[in-house]
């Protein structure tokens, strides 16, 4: 009876441990179809409120990601849209609290103004910081354009290192 109960416990055990991997795995298969790419983008629109727009993702999810469009938006409307964006990056480093970037390049960004700020973060006094180790790789943007409320005049620039 003991030898019975003991490979029950083993078997519950490997399908309690397994779940999860496995949760994980029809996720990825899911963000690799039209479907599941499409559901991203809605997903992303509604858990922002609307101050994330994904357009036209495409690539190999997680670590080799293409976006069409993405654009911040505040109360005031769009304020930075990024055009022919590209992620290739390491996620499994992530555990290891660094965030490893090998490519990260855009064919346009436009930074048409600041963000209004929202009343919550009026009042926060606290500066930002990223909790983990951030390497790039290769960075590059093809066309970035600043307009004058943010650099003071127009200015049209291209990163690339």
């Amino acid at each position: 009876m003991r030898r019975v109960t003991t490979r029950w416990l083993v078997w519950i055990f490997v399908l309690l441990a397994g779940l999860p991997l496995l949760a994980v795995m029809l996720a990825l298969f899911a963000a690799n179809t039209q479907h599941g790419r499409a559901w991203i983008e809605q997903t992303v629109s509604t858990l922002t409120a609307g101050e994330v727009v994904l357009t036209g993702l495409y690539g190999q999810f997680p670590d080799s990601m293409r976006l069409g469009r993405l654009e911040l938006r505040d109360t005031d409307g769009p304020w930075l849209v990024i055009d022919d964006l590209a992620l290739d990056w390491t996620p499994l480093r992530l555990l290891t609290w660094t965030a490893e970037i090998d490519r990260l390049e855009a064919g346009y960004i436009a930074l048409d103004r600041l963000p209004t700020p929202s009343p919550q973060a009026e009042k926060s006094t606290a500066s930002a910081s990223l909790p983990i180790a951030v390497i790039v790789r290769r960075l590059r943007v093809a066309r970035l354009d600043l307009a004058p409320p943010v650099a003071g005049i127009a200015a049209s620039l291209a990163i690339d290192g």
